[in-house]
C-alpha cells in the first residue's frame, strides 16, 4: 500500500521541483527595459536620471534603462515612457498604461526669482518688459 502510494508522491515531487526551479531560472535571467524621459541633455534632471539609472543598473542587473529623441510629452502620453520626472514636485511617476502613480519624493522644487537691488524689480509683476534668464531648454 505504502509502495503505490509513494511512488506517485514522488513523480510529483520532482515534477513540481522542477517547475518551480525552472520558473526561478527564468526570473533570474529575465531583463526589464525601461525608458526614462528627463528632457533635455543639458537639464539637471537628465544628469540625475543618468546616475539613477548606474545606481540601479549597478544593483540590479535585469533592469536596463533606454532613451531615445522623442519629445517627453509624446512619450509620456503614447505609453513609451515607464518613468518620468514630475518637475512641479520631483516626484518620480512611474507610468504603466492606464495609470500613472508617484513612486518617491525625490527633492523640493523651489522656484527662485533674483534681482538686482538697483533694478528696480520688487516682485513678478514687475518683470514685464524686462529681460529674463531661464533654465535651459528642455531642462
Amino acid at each position: 500500500m505504502q509502495t503505490k502510494l509513494t511512488l506517485p508522491l514522488v513523480m510529483i515531487s520532482v515534477l513540481a521541483a522542477i517547475a518551480f526551479g525552472w520558473q526561478w531560472v527564468r526570473e533570474n535571467q529575465r531583463t526589464y527595459n525601461l525608458t526614462m524621459t528627463t528632457g533635455g541633455k543639458d537639464g539637471e534632471y537628465h544628469a540625475f536620471a543618468t546616475a539613477l539609472a548606474e545606481v540601479v543598473t549597478k544593483h540590479e542587473p535585469q533592469i536596463k534603462f533606454q532613451s531615445s529623441k522623442v519629445r517627453v510629452p509624446r512619450k509620456i502620453w503614447n505609453g513609451w515612457a515607464g518613468v518620468r520626472w514630475n518637475w512641479r514636485s520631483s516626484k518620480v511617476i512611474l507610468l504603466f498604461k492606464p495609470s500613472a502613480r508617484a513612486v518617491a519624493y525625490l527633492f523640493p522644487e523651489v522656484f527662485h526669482l533674483i534681482a538686482l537691488e538697483n533694478s528696480g524689480i520688487a516682485g513678478v509683476a514687475d518683470l514685464r518688459g524686462k529681460r529674463i534668464a531661464l533654465m535651459p531648454e528642455g531642462s
